[in-house]
């Protein structure tokens, strides 16, 4: 099980992704699906976080995503903080 982020851009727009780390960037496109935050293995649930800088609807934002796995619950959690700014 992979715990993957999705950003997606408002009805009609486009977004720009920069993840930190470089992976799966997009630029005018409709959505991106970041890296894995969580993933559960043989040798137990990983925890992670990653952050992108997204550009959509005339505003830029720094996303910090944290993810891991529920396996109890047999889904994911998700907590993100944005900071954004009028372009």
């Amino acid at each position: 099980m992979l715990a993957r982020p999705l950003l997606e851009a408002a009805s009609g727009q486009t977004i720009d992704v920069f993840p930190l780390n470089g992976i799966g960037s997009v630029v005018d496109g409709q959505s991106a699906l970041l890296v894995p935050v969580g993933f559960e293995c043989p040798f137990g649930t990983k925890k992670s976080s990653e952050t992108a800088v997204v550009t959509s609807n005339g505003a830029t934002a720094t996303i910090t995503f944290g993810g891991y796995i529920d396996d109890a619950a047999g889904n994911c959690k998700f907590l993100w903080q944005a900071v954004e700014t009028p372009n």
